[in-house]
């Protein structure tokens, strides 16, 4: 009796001839893996039970760090953070270098050992794409666009600790943080990216 096999397997020729049936099968659960000659075969899934798994497997949390002079914000899955007068400026700005961490882990970063693990965070700020979505997705809630000066608000839904100087690498446990920006369009591009030889 032949054995029975639930995934679909395709030559890289045959996937592109039947794409229609891979996303039909996608929608229907089944597992399509495609196979082209000199690279490592590729899995098609449907999306929303692929943002699921990821998401039950790597969940982000975002440690606040709330000081004197403002509020700073550690990723820890991804080694890198954010700061800002108040915690809505530490949250975009905190968003923005996210979303850096993620471009530059797809143009190399990934090839370092102490960065190739953290596929399954980058892949969820890939999916999540914008510095909007990428926001929602470390805090749970849209952004609010423009900080308001004259308060740190306070953390709500969030750790808020001191970090170990042996985790930031930064004295009296001061976290290793991108400076801040008036909004989430100009924290994309202000700053450097930080903690990229974070283990």
């Amino acid at each position: 009796m032949a054995t029975a096999t639930m995934r679909r397997l395709y030559r890289f020729s045959e996937a592109r001839a039947q794409l229609s049936a891979l996303v039909d099968d996608a929608e229907k659960g089944v597992v399509s893996v495609v196979n082209r000659r000199g690279s490592p075969p590729v899995l098609v899934v449907d999306l929303a039970r692929q943002a699921e798994a990821l998401a039950r497997a790597f969940p982000f949390e975002p440690e606040v760090i709330v000081g004197e002079d403002g509020v700073s914000i550690w990723v820890p899955e991804l080694g890198v953070g954010g700061e800002g007068r108040d915690l809505t400026e530490a949250e975009q700005a905190t968003a923005a270098v996210v979303l850096d961490y993620a471009v530059a882990w797809v143009e190399g970063l990934k090839a370092a050992p102490n960065h190739a693990q953290r596929w399954g965070w980058v892949a969820r700020v890939q999916l999540a794409d914008t510095p909007e979505g990428i926001h929602k997705l470390l805090f749970g809630r849209e952004a609010v666009l423009y900080a308001d000066e004259s308060v740190v608000p306070k953390p709500n839904g969030h750790q808020i600790h001191t970090l170990p100087a042996a985790v930031t690498g930064q004295p009296n446990g001061q976290a290793a943080v991108r400076p801040s920006a008036a909004s989430a369009a100009s924290a994309t591009s202000a700053g450097e990216l930080v903690g990229a030889g974070t283990a």
